[in-house]
């Protein structure tokens, strides 16, 4: 039976409160939506490249991805005594890909998000370490992965779409909230109150006298994270 890339949930973290979980739904969510890109394609699908003049694959990207964790987050932040995925040839991650080792290579990078959560789960975002003589904090890794992933994915959407056509979509959380915005009708949760046009959400209820009105805003702010 031809192997083919599983489908993938992505999570929706939270959108308030302390900033390590945010960060890390942030991560997580740039993770699946490359996760997300390759689903339903086989190993020769992710292996194609697709769009010439450029050497990218979707299994390019996986195998990218793997080292990239592997080398931030274990080998410079935590200091693992662990080898680089894919040896010593800094350009086995793009150029030595191969159709018949997509699925070895996907659960490789699939394990290697637990292997790097589990490497930092107990340091703080203050900890710090050291890298070609630079002075840096595992907040700034965090940063540099979301940037890195959020860059990356936008490769993988165009090279999905010329694959077999099939484009990304917002998260719920956002589509309801567009929904709501076109349609004139307020998504469910929110108050606010008419500033008018058709598109402004209504209030629900009027203010108590004597207090402002509540401002035109949804309980939870829409997520930013656009696949």
């Amino acid at each position: 039976m031809t192997w083919k890339a599983p489908e993938v949930e992505r999570p929706e973290g939270p959108l308030t409160g302390p900033e390590r979980p945010m960060l890390q739904a942030f991560l997580d969510w740039q993770r699946a939506t490359l996760l997300y890109k390759c689903a339903g394609l086989t190993g020769e699908q992710l292996a194609e490249r697709i769009v010439p003049p450029s050497g990218l694959s979707l299994l390019g990207l996986v195998r990218h991805m793997t080292e990239v964790e592997r080398a931030w987050f274990r080998q410079r932040f935590a200091g693992e005594p662990v080898d680089d995925p894919f040896g010593s040839d800094k350009t086995a991650d793009f150029e030595r890909i191969d159709p018949a080792r997509a699925a070895a290579d996907y659960a490789r990078l699939t394990e290697e998000f637990k292997l790097v959560d589990a490497a930092v789960a107990h340091a703080s975002l203050d900890d710090t370490f050291t890298h070609r003589g630079e002075l840096m904090l595992l907040r700034w890794i965090y940063l540099h992965m979301i940037e890195e992933y959020a860059r990356h994915n936008g490769h993988a959407d165009l090279l999905r779409e010329r694959t077999d056509g099939a484009t990304g979509e917002l998260s719920g959380r956002v589509e309801r909230v567009l929904q709501g915005r076109l349609s004139g009708r307020p998504p469910a949760g929110v108050r606010c109150r008419r500033r008018g046009g058709a598109a402004d959400q209504v209030r629900r209820r009027p203010p108590k006298r004597g207090r402002s009105s509540p401002r035109c805003a949804p309980r939870r702010k829409p997520s930013p994270r656009n696949p």
